[in-house]
């Protein structure tokens, strides 16, 4: 018989939109349009809008045992979902940061997920990219390129093949040319949270390692799964846990950004590299959050985020737990 999950006793719960910018646009002409089958409305498109804000939504749990909350910062085509339940209905990593007793803050950045998007022409450079079933398969590992058709994955590889379609269901557009709004909104997320460490996946590194760059006083360490972005100055890094998964010869992209990252910790004296494999966790694609064995993956990560926190157990700060 499988047991039932503990339940979660939360203390209390709640959203933000943070950061973003105001933008004018003129001369441009009004037109009509329907609002629903019966009722046409005559819209203007001039004036102000408000864009480029995060939504962070958070949750404390009724038994803290860690002063030092978790913010968690999605990858590329992604949404903060990404750390929620996973494809196939199990719980993800912010149901068990909260059994934990950990306080979990989930951001969607600039233009995606609730934190929204701006469609007016002109105001982003270039054009967005959304991910295909096919490039999301080889991407994140979780069979070869050949195996996609029938679903055939890497023997041994942890992620639910059977439920690609439904994690596809959470793909979104993306805005290459948003990296630095995503950084500034980030930034004004954690200045209203307070002391944290972050966990980030893939392209959401850049965002996360800029912002420990510049508010080192309140990034006290950073969790990086598979970063596909890492900084420039290593003596600014704080104390950072780089962790990978498997089949890392996959690919061409993947051989040379595993090169690029190993080079990367032999040089950077704040970081840590952990490979699940060789921690007796094989066969974690590159969403390991969302792998069968999850909880085991957050269970190397922890003691890390103790770490951060052992210095001082650093109260939380700002309006906004």
């Amino acid at each position: 018989m499988t047991q039932e999950p503990t339940p979660i006793a939360l203390a209390d719960f709640g959203s933000f939109h943070v950061g973003g910018r105001l933008v004018e646009i003129r001369g441009r002409e009004p037109r009509d349009i329907a609002f629903t089958r019966t009722t046409r409305h005559r819209v203007d498109p001039n004036g102000a809008y408000r864009i480029e804000a995060a939504y962070v939504q958070w949750y404390r749990p009724a038994i803290l045992r860690c002063a030092l909350p978790v913010v968690l910062v999605h990858g590329g085509g992604m949404t903060g979902a990404v750390w929620e339940t996973t494809p196939d209905g199990r719980a993800g990593f912010v149901q068990i940061l909260l059994r934990q007793g950990f306080a979990v803050y989930v951001i969607d950045a600039v233009e995606r997920g609730r934190a929204g998007w701006c469609a007016l022409d002109g105001i982003w450079d270039g054009e967005p990219v959304q991910r295909s079933l096919e490039e999301a398969w080889s991407l994140f590992r979780i069979g070869p390129a050949e195996g996609f058709k029938d679903r055939r994955a890497f023997p041994g590889q942890r992620f639910p093949a059977s439920a690609l379609e439904t994690l596809a269901a959470s793909f979104v557009p993306r805005w290459t040319t948003n990296g630095p709004a995503a950084t500034a909104a980030l930034k004004a997320a954690i200045m209203r949270i307070g002391p944290c460490t972050v966990m980030c996946h893939s392209q959401g590194a850049e965002q996360a390692f800029a912002v420990a760059a510049a508010r080192p006083d309140l990034v006290r360490g950073v969790m990086a799964l598979e970063p596909s972005a890492l900084p420039e100055d290593v003596e600014t890094l704080p104390a950072t846990l780089i962790v990978m998964g498997d089949n890392l010869d996959a690919t061409p992209l993947w051989e040379a950004l595993t090169a690029r990252i190993r080079r990367f910790v032999e040089r950077a004296p704040g970081a840590t590299m952990l490979e699940l494999s060789a921690d007796g966790l094989p066969g974690h694609t590159h969403l390991m959050m969302m792998d069968r064995r999850n909880e085991a993956v957050l269970g190397r990560l922890t003691p890390f985020i103790y770490d951060c926190a052992a210095p001082a157990q650093i109260e939380t700060t700002g309006g906004t737990p």
